[in-house]
């Protein structure tokens, strides 16, 4: 991360840890009200598997104060096997107006059976709590759904975009992809009150 003035000139610029292994900061940077810096990431984790080392990819929003002090870190794991950097990511991050907290969006994986990998947000309050996450696809299990963008209409409800890449037919296909959702992420009202976790069929 860095800060730059109005004129270009570098105010400061922080790096993890040498004894970690962290993703870029892809998930967007919000600073708010207080000058607190909120942003997702990746934490990785090396192990081995069939004599092969690998590295598991856990993502997370994180909140710094102004000094750059880590004042917290929530993780969200959407399914229990993670491992590819870049099949995982959080991609953009809004704070919300009424200052409930903050939603992030991206891409999730989940290897739980056949290989998926569907569109994500998740909510994060202003103390760092899990709200939830929830995850979308809908034509077929075998496209990548992207979200890449999220903005919050003047109802609370969440307009989010990106693409869908459907690589396993020939030529491979793109498609534009646009999703509203209420406030609590659901397409379906009431999701919330069932699970803190969706899956959109």
């Amino acid at each position: 991360l860095t800060k730059i003035d109005s004129l270009g000139n570098q105010n400061w610029v922080y790096y993890s840890t040498t004894n970690e292994d962290w993703s870029g900061a892809l998930g967007g940077v919000v600073v708010n009200d207080a000058d607190e810096i909120v942003f997702g990431t990746g934490k990785g984790t090396s192990y081995v598997s069939g004599g092969n080392e690998y590295t598991k990819w856990d993502w997370c929003v994180t909140k710094m104060d102004k000094n750059r002090k880590i004042l917290w870190r929530t993780f969200f794991n959407p399914f229990s096997y993670i491992s590819v950097e870049g099949a995982t990511n959080l991609w953009k991050m809004i704070q919300l107006r009424d200052k409930s907290g903050y939603i992030s969006v991206g891409k999730s994986t989940d290897t739980s059976g056949f290989v998926t990998y569907p569109g994500w947000v998740i909510k994060v309050s202003e103390n760092g709590d899990s709200l939830w996450s929830r995850v979308y696809n809908f034509d077929t299990w075998k496209a990548e759904y992207w979200l890449r963008d999220v903005k919050e209409d003047k109802q609370g409800n969440l307009i989010m975009v990106g693409e869908i890449n459907d690589n396993y037919i020939k030529n491979g296909r793109q498609y534009g992809w646009m999703i509203k959702a209420d406030k609590y992420g659901c397409i379906v009202p009431g999701c919330h009150t069932v699970s803190t976790q969706e899956g959109a069929i």
